[in-house]
């Protein structure tokens, strides 16, 4: 499992650098574009992928949602899991300031 996180620090990097030019449209096609592995994966794998991925959110509090979710789909994707990322918004209607409040999954 320590392998796993390395693996997802390591990702997380890759894609807050994305960020840091300002190119979101390039860590959303990677992400999009990322190849499932054609791997057999039991379900009880499977299950602990899952669980893995659920993981992250706490063991990478300090990133971002994107870069959590962007982690979390590829590394779900290289083991055979199907994932998607999903990037939702919402205007806010706030005071004293509204916006958007943005989240991703």
């Amino acid at each position: 499992m320590s392998f796993l996180v390395i693996k997802a620090y390591l990702k997380l990097i890759h894609f807050d650098l994305y960020l840091a030019r300002g190119n979101f449209a390039a860590l959303y096609n990677e992400v999009r574009r990322y190849p499932l592995e054609e791997s057999p994966v039991s379900p009880s794998c499977r299950t602990n992928l899952y669980s893995g991925g659920h993981g992250l959110y706490l063991v990478l509090e300090e990133a971002l949602c994107l870069q959590r979710s962007a982690t979390a789909a590829c590394l779900l994707k290289r083991y055979g899991v199907p994932a998607h990322m999903v990037i939702g918004a919402q205007k806010c209607h706030s005071r004293p300031t509204p916006g958007l409040k943005s989240m991703a999954a």
